[in-house]
């Protein structure tokens, strides 16, 4: 009899634990959604903070600053870049040429 509930248990139990990874993953892919439909929007204190890792000179600042608080999906491709790019794609962006 013991052994009989102790195996109810564990079965119990495993129910238990794979509904929660049920709830789980189906939390994980609704946020997959979310993102998808609701993109990351960069506050300018973000992007300045971001712009100044990059080693923009001072006086680039402001206009990058402003290129990328007015166009978010640049922003996004920028920040999403790996930072050893992004003065190249930024001065790209920004239509200056080497």
């Amino acid at each position: 009899m013991k052994l009989e509930d102790e195996e109810e248990e564990e079965d119990f139990n495993s129910k238990i634990m794979k509904s929660v990874d049920n709830v789980a993953g189906a939390i994980r892919e609704g946020n997959i959604i979310f993102d998808r439909a609701y993109p990351r929007e960069y506050t300018g204190e973000e992007i300045y903070k971001e712009m100044e890792l990059v080693g923009l000179e001072p006086q680039e600042l402001p206009r990058a600053l402003n290129l990328l608080a007015a166009n978010q999906a640049k922003a996004r491709t920028l920040l999403s870049c790996p930072l050893q790019i992004r003065i190249g794609v930024l001065k790209d962006m920004m239509g200056a040429h080497d």
